[in-house]
């Protein structure tokens, strides 16, 4: 024990680096991998290996922003412009929304032109909407997700007040909603082409 302890304390005055010298050298460094008396050249290949492992979480992190932003881009929830057939003239905004899975679409404003009044009623609708006001009603309903697009719903056209099965898809730019309205069949429909208000 007593060689030991004498080879733990001697030469504490010369330049030899003593198991004692070491350890007190161990603790004031405050790097980590200095309190461990890592060797030099294993310091830099576990710096360059940390910065490697940033680099690519960085990556990572950026390649998981830029799927969200996709994902929320080819998304229907949000604010269309519906155009006029014959015009190509916004007609209205409408804003959808989506509640346990299912998508809703209300009007938010109509434009006036073409509308004659900004916030007509819907003379032509039937039950509780006839002569209701048309912006703040609810015309997209019951709207769930079926593969690349939203199926099972209804539309209702205030313009003559008739409810039709519906389905839509967003286009591949994320920008465009198809929309189409049919009875029975989707084949014995019209489809428009509603534009993502920026």
């Amino acid at each position: 024990m007593k060689k030991i302890l004498l080879g733990l304390t001697q030469n504490r005055s010369s330049g030899v680096m003593t198991p004692w010298r070491t350890g007190l050298y161990c603790l004031r460094r405050h790097v980590l991998l200095e309190q461990f008396c890592v060797s030099p050249m294993l310091q830099k290949t576990v710096t360059k290996f940390m910065r490697k492992l940033s680099t690519v979480s960085l990556v990572f992190s950026l390649a998981f922003v830029s799927i969200c932003v996709h994902a929320a881009e080819h998304s229907p929830v949000g604010t269309w412009k519906t155009i006029d057939d014959e015009t190509k003239q916004v007609k209205s905004l409408v804003k959808i929304t989506e509640t346990n899975g299912e998508l809703q679409g209300k009007v938010e404003k109509i434009f006036s032109p073409p509308a004659k009044l900004p916030d007509p009623p819907c003379d032509k609708c039937e039950g509780d909407k006839k002569d209701k006001p048309i912006v703040g009603m609810t015309i997209l309903s019951g709207l769930k997700k079926n593969g690349d697009e939203y199926s099972g719903g209804t539309i209702l056209d205030p313009g003559n007040g008739k409810t039709y099965k519906c389905k839509i898809k967003v286009a591949e730019d994320g920008n465009s909603l198809e929309v189409r309205g049919f009875i029975g069949f989707s084949l014995l429909g019209r489809t428009q082409v509603w534009v993502r208000d920026q």
